[in-house]
């Protein structure tokens, strides 16, 4: 009988320890535009390189992305080209940050959209919250 309720109790403490360590991770990093569909999250990519990655998507549209700068501190620190003008009605999300380090607590985080649509151009500019992870499943890819 007593090893029915050791599993029990193993598996709670498991899952305790779990919530914990994830807890004391650093925080994603989110951001969004409801106004114009844009969401943003710079989060872990690989837990054993410790490497972090930045995706963008937004509700297909119209129109090219042309410019898009995630900045910390008012420093641009990745930067996609206007060469690779994205056109989003044939996708819907595009990376704009890897290999990327863990963020700073204290330091502010933006990211600088600029897009054109029906011939006008467009720039937003959206600012990141951090977002504790509650159940952190690691990325060993």
């Amino acid at each position: 009988m007593k090893a029915k309720s050791i599993i029990p109790i193993f598996i709670v403490g498991l899952l305790v320890v779990w919530v914990v360590i994830s807890m004391l991770l650093p925080p994603n990093l989110k951001a969004e535009s409801k106004e114009n569909g844009w969401k943003a999250i710079y989060t872990v990519d690989n837990s054993l390189k410790k490497t972090w990655a930045g995706n963008l998507s937004w509700e297909k549209r119209q129109g090219k992305l042309l410019d898009v700068r995630f900045i910390e501190n008012g420093k641009v620190i990745s930067y996609m080209n206007t060469e690779d003008q994205v056109n989003m009605k044939e996708n819907d999300k595009r990376e704009f940050a890897y290999l990327g380090q863990k963020p700073i607590e204290k330091n502010t985080y933006q990211l600088y959209i600029h897009w054109e649509e029906d011939g006008e151009k467009y720039e937003e500019t959206l600012e990141f919250k951090p977002v504790k992870r509650l159940l952190v499943i690691p990325k060993f890819s």
